[in-house]
């Protein structure tokens, strides 16, 4: 009963902050900006999750999670990975002011469930990658995933290598 109470509340989640995206934000004018000639720089590349900058999980957890990109199709890329217990599968795309975003209802997840601190760092990383991703870039073979204004030193950053 508990696995079900968790799916239904990140489903929830999902649901519920895909709504509440602000479509009138300002885009951020910076060479990290995605765009369809630069997701071809992701096509067919597998990184391992190394932390955040902002909030790290406990180290315990670090290259425990994977993200494997490929099926580049004009401004999509599918994507997949392992959580620290269950595999996560999805599409990217690039919205009209070519700010990173994820198709909420193309991101989906198997159902394992763990402890309450597993479940929490899978929880956050799915909603990071499927709500608050905003830009990529690729620096000093680390890929980087901005959630939120890459130009505010405040921003917290998944980091990939």
């Amino acid at each position: 009963m508990k696995k079900v109470i968790l799916v239904l509340t990140i489903i929830a989640a999902f649901q519920l902050t895909s709504c509440s995206k602000d479509n009138d934000e300002t885009p951020v004018e910076n060479s990290t900006r995605l765009t369809a000639a630069s997701l071809t720089t992701l096509n067919n590349t597998n990184w391992t999750f190394n932390n955040y900058t902002k909030t790290p999980v406990d180290s315990a957890y670090e290259d425990s999670i994977t993200l494997n990109f490929d099926s580049l199709n004009e401004n999509f890329i599918n994507f997949n990975g392992n959580n620290l217990l269950n595999r996560y599968f999805g599409k990217f795309k690039i919205d009209n002011s070519a700010r990173l975003i994820i198709e909420t209802d193309q991101l989906a997840s198997t159902l394992i469930g763990g402890s309450d601190e597993e479940n929490a760092i899978e929880h956050n990383f799915l909603t990071n990658l499927g709500t608050n991703a905003t830009y990529f870039e690729i620096k000093n073979n680390e890929l980087l995933i901005y959630l939120g204004d890459p130009e505010n030193s405040d921003t917290n950053v998944m980091v990939f290598k």
